[in-house]
């Protein structure tokens, strides 16, 4: 079993989930607290990921049916994986301080509703 892959795979659907909680939860109630959890525990995933592919074997994957005519391929080598360890580490900075940031008066509450669900949408990619 692969490390890596198993940690990207990861990192994606507590991203997925993380997106669908930003828009279905209630804005003032859990949503914050939600997102912010969700986005660090993805930024975990993926920090594990990077490091697991830095120091153990990198994994390729090819979906050629995903995408007409190009088709979608992921590779993660060691170099890729530094890369992959350090956005999840900022990832999970920024998971953390989600909540807290939300706790500041704003002049416009759905600019803050909105930044809210961006965060757990950006969370997948």
């Amino acid at each position: 079993m692969n490390v890596a892959a198993t940690g990207l795979g990861s990192a994606a659907a507590i991203g997925a989930l993380t997106a669908l909680g930003a828009l279905v939860l209630p804005a003032r109630a859990a949503r914050p607290a939600a997102v912010g959890i969700g986005t660090a525990l993805t930024g975990a995933a993926g920090a594990v990921a990077g490091v697991a592919a830095m120091i153990g074997p990198g994994f390729a994957i090819a979906l050629p049916g995903l995408l007409p005519l190009a088709g979608v391929s992921i590779a993660v080598d060691a170099l890729g994986g530094l890369f992959v360890a350090v956005t999840g580490a900022v990832t999970v900075a920024a998971g953390v301080y989600q909540p807290f940031m939300q706790l500041r008066p704003l002049a416009d509450d759905r600019r803050r509703q909105g930044l809210c669900c961006v965060r757990g949408l950006a969370t997948v990619i």
